[in-house]
């Protein structure tokens, strides 16, 4: 299938993927090295489209990369009710995550990179939209915050670990769901 979504995201050691206020300046560190290479670049050569929250979104465009859109050469979509400036690349849907899939794959063959956060995370997972979890661990210890994986009522999801790799302290895991047997 082309157009895989892809979940490529960060988390601390104990499992959250922000802290309480939703920040997530710990993910650049005072140790983070430009130097080294730990895949991005590769990654986000193979995506034509990224899906966000609007905290997510926020967040980006107030401390992470305030001074320019990180992604200006990929359509961004933001699910939110809220009204934002307008932003080149940049589109503010109300669809539901079937509906904006559908319209993605349309137009393009390449994969789709699921941002973040929780919730629209959450919102994924319930619907089995997820067909592959790329998960950096960084060895940060948050003690409180957003977790990434919140307590879930729906059934539980297996995983099988396809690919694993570390990179200057941080794990990098890459998982697949597991077929169900039929």
């Amino acid at each position: 299938m082309s157009g895989k979504v892809i979940l490529y995201v960060a988390m601390s050691l104990d499992g959250y993927l922000a802290k309480k206020n939703h920040a997530m300046d710990w993910l650049l560190g005072e140790s983070a090295r430009e130097d080294i290479d730990n895949g991005y670049a590769q990654f986000y050569d193979t995506i034509g489209t990224l899906l966000m929250g609007a905290t997510t979104y926020r967040e980006i465009i107030e401390h992470l990369s305030p001074d320019a859109w990180p992604y200006p050469d990929k359509p961004s979509y933001v699910f939110t009710s809220k009204a934002y400036p307008a932003q080149p690349d940049v589109h503010f849907i109300r669809n539901s995550p079937s509906q904006i899939l559908h319209e993605i794959r349309k137009t393009s063959q390449q994969d789709i990179w699921l941002v973040g956060g929780a919730r629209l995370i959450h919102t994924f997972m319930s619907k089995n939209l997820i067909d592959k979890y790329i998960i950096s661990i960084i060895p940060t210890l948050l003690g409180e915050g957003i977790l990434l994986f919140a307590q879930r009522e729906e059934a539980e999801i297996k995983l099988s670990l396809i690919e694993q790799r570390s990179v200057d302290g941080i794990v990098e895991l890459h998982y697949i769901p597991r077929k169900k047997p039929e």
